[in-house]
């Protein structure tokens, strides 16, 4: 029962987002070996000030930030990454730590502080971050309660997603800090923003002159995740992996995992929010459905559409309303957020065909009962074998995880710089591989290998999870992530070469919405205007044609109710956005 708990807290929920990819450059250090003094200049008339107050340069000072100690371009990028002076401050400030944990079972009696990666962290930074855990399902109504009591706690991971208003209001007001302001404390953040592919340069800096967060990001550019299937039960007909190309060939599929495989009760799983991964792009829709905003759209010759309304989404909601009637998708979908909430489905073999990453593979091959259990990957599925598709789930250098800054914070330049560390050579390797002789070793060939407690933990939580428990939890939190990391013991090469097989489709990206696109503030206030219901009927009424709980002859009654409600407005304004980006950077 203990492994089979610690199995269902093996968890991911990230977001399609689609990039190329780029590298990483040279290392600038500061080696002085004394303690300089900070230049900590206070932004003027910026709403990310927030009047918090800030270390005062003195000639003995604390604090060994980055700002003024290293080389920049004209534009005042960094032309390398910076390594820290350690620690970055031998004074007494405390700071908060707002971020959660999918394993609470496992935090020590004397708390979340006494982790071996957060001593270790402390240790080398010299900041005190006191960590404020708090349950992922509470997290809404928690940072509710500290926004209406005016105490947000200095750091907040995945901010964005919780604070309840858009990241401008959320600035704008003063409640985050833009991290512009202060960039000359974040040089290897700003390193990475401008030297990766453009989608992180456009997410980082989504505005000219404004970052919100400090986004999770990957030293290396994969398709983080995709569909995977009991390659075992395949076999038993004859057929690999590779043969499931078409959406027939899924039906087809799940069919016979529904009628033939014992124990397979629900063949296929899906989350509340359908499709993260793009799947079922073939339809030439966008199928993943945001319960908390309004969709992004996508380009058809230079016009904006909006998703779950039009005659490709009834086609999409047609096939998998079929699905679920022949049961092959499991009923309970919407109480899903992520895989934590099926993995015993997963490892027990209730069901087959489900989205995952490579690295938690290998926990469920691990825990399942069936010793011949194999899971292997399967590329988004097809209309016809030779349809190119216009936009899929693809490779990128942007994690799921982010974190902000306080307006409130009582130290803004140590804050950011401890955020910042997390991006700096020795910063990332510790975020990535945790506390040596506890999650790690060196191997024979002096190459950093996962330990045996880590890979095969004896109090039976999976690697995955282990993961984001003793290093860095890049799926909530921020910093620089060595993504090899996750494959870093004997047998991890057959799931670091996941990720390269799902690539292999034909894919054009012809109707992906450009990630440099931005609207005003009277752009975003109309949007907000129009998104509240509009998001809430879409939860309401979508998803229930999917599943069949709504019939499909209600689909126009819908779609006209959608245009009552504002989305031609919401279309037009999306339009209006793309055009002004196009005459802007097409020429």
């Amino acid at each position: 029962m203990k492994k089979a708990f610690a199995l269902m807290l093996s968890v991911f929920f990230v977001l399609a987002l689609l990039a190329g990819c780029a590298g990483s450059g040279n290392v600038q250090t500061n080696n002085s070996g004394t303690a300089a003094q900070e230049t900590t200049t206070q932004p003027e008339n910026t709403a990310g000030s927030g009047g918090a107050s800030e270390p005062e340069p003195t000639e003995n000072s604390p604090y060994h930030l980055a700002a003024g100690k290293y080389e920049t371009d004209a534009n005042g990028i960094p032309l390398a990454l910076y390594e820290y002076e350690s620690p970055l401050t031998t004074g007494e400030d405390v700071l908060t730590f707002w971020t959660t944990t999918f394993s609470p079972q496992y935090i020590p009696e004397e708390g979340f502080d006494y982790m071996p990666n957060v001593i270790g962290e402390r240790e080398r930074t010299g900041v005190n971050m006191e960590y404020i855990i708090v349950g992922s399902e509470m997290r809404f109504e928690n940072l509710a309660v500290l926004l209406a009591s005016d105490d947000l706690p200095d750091v907040l991971s995945q901010a964005l997603i919780f604070i309840g208003m858009s990241p401008n209001q959320a600035v704008s007001e003063g409640f985050l800090v833009n991290l512009y302001d202060y960039r000359e404390y974040m040089p290897n953040y700003m390193y990475y923003a401008n030297n990766l592919d453009a989608n992180t340069k456009a997410t980082i800096e989504s505005e000219a002159g404004t970052i919100y967060a400090f986004y999770a990001l990957f030293d290396k550019c994969y398709t983080t995740m995709g569909y995977m299937v009991r390659e075992d039960w395949l076999n038993k007909f004859d057929l690999t992996h590779d043969d499931i190309v078409t959406i027939d060939d899924v039906h087809e599929m799940l069919t016979l995992f529904k009628t033939q495989i014992d124990g397979c009760q629900w063949p296929m799983e899906i989350i509340s929010s359908v499709d993260v991964v793009n799947f079922f792009s073939c339809f030439d829709t966008q199928t993943q459905v945001d319960s908390t905003a309004l969709p992004t759209g996508y380009i058809v010759d230079g016009q904006v559409v909006l998703p779950h309304s039009g005659p490709n989404d009834l086609k999409f909601v047609d096939t998998l309303s079929q699905w679920f009637s022949e049961g092959l998708i499991d009923p309970n979908w919407p109480s899903y957020l992520y895989t934590a909430y099926f993995a015993g489905n997963v490892a027990g073999g209730v069901t087959g065909f489900t989205f995952m990453q490579p690295s938690e593979v290998d926990g469920f091959e691990g825990m399942s009962p069936d010793p011949d259990t194999q899971w292997a990957p399967v590329k988004s599925t097809l209309l016809t074998k030779d349809q190119t598709l216009h936009f899929a789930y693809g490779a990128t250098n942007l994690g799921y995880g982010h974190s902000c800054i306080a307006s409130r914070c009582s130290n803004i330049p140590l804050a950011i710089s401890w955020c910042d560390w997390r991006y700096s050579p020795t910063g990332s390797f510790f975020s990535s591989y945790g506390e040596e002789g506890v999650t790690w070793e060196y191997g024979e060939n002096g190459v950093p290998t996962m330990t045996d407690y880590a890979v095969r933990n004896p109090d039976g939580i999976t690697y995955a999870s282990l993961s984001m428990f003793y290093m860095v939890n890049f799926l909530a939190e921020h910093g620089m992530e060595i993504y090899d990391r996750k494959y870093a013991f004997n047998g991890g090469e057959r799931f670091l070469a996941m990720h390269g097989y799902w690539d292999e489709i034909a894919n054009d990206n012809a109707y992906k919405w450009p990630s440099g696109i931005h609207f005003t503030d009277d752009q975003n206030a109309e949007l907000a205007r129009y998104g509240g219901d509009l998001v809430t009927f879409i939860s309401e009424n979508f998803l229930a044609f999917l599943d069949g709980s709504k019939a499909l002859d209600e689909w126009d009654t819908y779609v006209a109710a959608l245009y009552d409600m504002g989305w031609e407005e919401v279309r037009q304004i999306k339009q209006e956005a793309y055009d002004a980006f196009i005459a802007q950077n097409i020429s």
